[in-house]
């Protein structure tokens, strides 16, 4: 499909989707499905949900939803530049009319009376398994502008280092926090002639005169304002985290960055099973498709174990390492965790329709058996699999259904 000057219909609806920071990882996604089926630019498209507009559930409050939406959502659209488009709608029978042409349509097979949602990191992981490259997020130059003045100002000619803190209500726990007295200890470690560390708050905590780090600048336009976050970001010569939403960001954009406890038991998203399950990671893994500058450590953030990973990210960026290069599977099981979640989002997408891109998936995952034969217990089996998933996890027939597109594009797939 070649389409020109066509936009992309992207529909987040709040029926199925949240008002959160996995909005990024959909913004990703859409654009991962432009790229691949031609389209010149996307347009998103928010469709209000059944509960004063969101999500029927209890996760939130509506002003929860409502911050979220004007602070995060809303203004992220602008981190793509071929987002030119943002349509807000306040009632969902509008959208109707953008739903013409269902190949312009982004989620796959969407429709306003059986809405889907692809918001999750398991489509990442089919596109990395396509050999499908990211496109970066980075501000506007304005922001960009005003990051650097912002910088100049209370840094001077020092190396800013960012820390993004997690202080949320509804959200405490001292696995997605960072460890105060240990950072403390590591900025009284470092040489703080060359380095400047900056205290990004959290959101609700932005103008918080209880300051956590005395004598260190905080920046509360970053926790107000997301272009001028992630602008700050890329222009700091290191960020940490811990695993919560801002760190989003650090997945699909070019800034050097750390993030600390990455699992966690206290929250769903961070648990063992769901990075596993859903990201295809172990202890110890990095991301396949992101770049060498992010790094996962998966230690806490004692002070022993910032300093390790700092000092190692500056020996890495002061020899001039390309830290554009992106990370691989490690493992035989890292790709059979790998295999296991991509197969399982194309198996929900089975559900509706089998589409050259699914194949895709397939082909890959047969190529990947050939490496893994020295490797047996981590090789796929896929005639047998999708055969034993049919009239179950999928529908039956399905077989039938990839031969016939596959006798289509030719791809070379054997089942």
């Amino acid at each position: 499909m070649n389409i020109t000057e066509h936009y992309l219909n992207c529909f987040y609806d709040f029926a199925v989707s949240p008002a959160y920071h996995d909005f990024i990882t959909f913004l990703q996604n859409a654009e991962l499905h432009r790229i691949r089926h031609g389209f010149d630019k996307l347009r998103i498209v928010f469709v209000p949900g059944p509960k004063q507009g969101y999500r029927n559930d209890t996760l939130r409050t509506t002003q929860s939803n409502l911050l979220m939406t004007r602070n995060v959502l809303l203004p992220a659209c602008h981190l793509l530049k071929s987002c030119t488009s943002i349509i807000w709608l306040d009632q969902r029978e509008p959208a109707q009319g953008l739903l013409a042409n269902p190949k312009a349509v982004f989620p796959r097979d969407y429709t306003l009376d059986n809405p889907t949602s692809d918001y999750l990191e398991p489509a990442i992981q089919c596109a990395f398994l396509r050999d499908e490259v990211v496109s970066y997020f980075t501000a506007p130059e304005d922001k960009q502008q005003l990051a650097r003045a912002f910088i100049a100002s209370v840094c001077g000619d020092k190396k800013p280092l960012t820390v993004t803190m997690r202080e949320a209500s509804h959200d405490i726990s001292d696995r997605r926090s960072i460890n105060v007295p240990e950072w403390q200890a590591f900025f009284d470690r470092i040489d703080l002639n060359v380095y400047q560390p900056i205290i990004i708050r959290d959101t609700a905590c932005a103008f918080d005169t209880n300051t956590v780090f005395p004598g260190f600048p905080q920046a509360p336009m970053a926790s107000l304002d997301v272009l001028f976050r992630v602008a700050l970001y890329e222009n700091s010569y290191v960020n940490f985290f811990t695993n919560n939403g801002p760190y989003v960001f650090s997945l699909y954009s070019k800034y050097n960055s750390i993030v600390f406890k990455y699992a966690s038991e206290d929250v769903y998203a961070t648990t063992e099973k769901f990075l596993k399950n859903s990201v295809g990671l172990t202890w110890g893994d990095q991301r396949p498709i992101t770049e060498k500058r992010t790094i996962i450590a998966w230690e806490d953030d004692d002070a022993d174990v910032i300093e390790q990973y700092f000092y190692y990210l500056v020996d890495q960026i002061e020899s001039g390492a390309n830290l554009s290069q992106q990370h691989n599977v490690s493992s035989g099981e890292q790709v059979f965790n790998t295999i296991n979640v991509a197969l399982n989002y194309v198996f929900l997408k089975f559900k509706r329709s089998v589409n050259e891109e699914d194949l895709r998936v397939l082909y890959r995952i047969q190529q990947m058996n050939d490496i893994l034969k020295e490797e047996p217990a981590w090789v796929c089996d896929l005639k047998a699999l999708i055969l034993s998933k049919e009239g179950k996890q999928i529908p039956a027939g399905t077989m039938e259904r990839i031969k016939k597109v596959e006798s289509i594009v030719q791809l070379g797939l054997n089942l």
